[in-house]
């Protein structure tokens, strides 16, 4: 009988871990293999190593948890986690990003409200890389090949953040790891004119 080729021995490997991570929302196995900075910087190490669902459903299973990961002052893995996961977001397709917003959405409705996130630079982060990815989709891609659904989850996420922002009056907003001007370009595509123009100075200080 012939052995697996090395090969098939690092997908198997690879499949292994990934199901070690990934879990049912009410299940902490997740959060008990993060309670460590191996478990975090492993997470990091096999991100890079998946394909795009199973990145995907890691990913989910994260921000799922966003609330978990601002308890532990690990700051220096976070941001080597959120490197990998931007490399994930990065080549997310629409379908994708609706599927973190919406994960997201869960999350700040049960346990982290969205002002907390953008004070914190590890949660913020992923909002502002999200919001980058999505300005590049909606800048290469046709509204007619994105479902009206979806586009409207994602516009509802995204006026989330707006509507935060623009209530906000002694917010002090974290330094995301990334933010571009393709995050002002994307809560200007998105927002009526009113709700940009009242958070178009609050973001000032994030691009001097």
């Amino acid at each position: 009988e012939m052995r697996p080729t090395l090969y098939q021995q690092r997908k198997n490997f690879i499949a292994e871990l990934h199901n070690s991570f990934h879990c049912d929302e009410d299940d902490d196995l997740l959060e008990r293999m993060v309670s460590i900075r191996k478990g975090v910087t492993l997470m990091a190490r096999l991100l890079m190593l998946l394909d795009r669902n199973q990145a995907k459903i890691l990913i989910k299973g994260v921000l799922n948890r966003l609330h978990f990961f601002m308890k532990k002052d690990y700051q220096d893995t976070y941001n080597k986690l959120f490197e990998s996961m931007w490399r994930c977001i990065a080549r997310g397709r629409f379908d994708d990003l609706v599927c973190w917003a919406e994960a997201i959405g869960q999350c700040s409705e049960k346990t982290l409200p969205f002002t907390s996130m953008l004070q914190n630079q590890f949660a913020s982060s992923i909002l502002w890389g999200l919001l980058i990815h999505g300005e590049e989709v909606y800048t290469s891609t046709s509204p007619v090949d994105m479902a009206v659904e979806k586009q409207n989850i994602w516009s509802t996420f995204v006026q989330q953040i707006g509507d935060v922002l623009s209530n906000a009056t002694d917010v002090k907003l974290a330094t995301p790891a990334l933010f571009t001007a393709a995050c002002l370009q994307h809560l200007e595509r998105l927002l009526d004119k009113k709700a940009w123009l009242s958070i178009e100075d609050k973001l000032t200080v994030l691009t001097s």
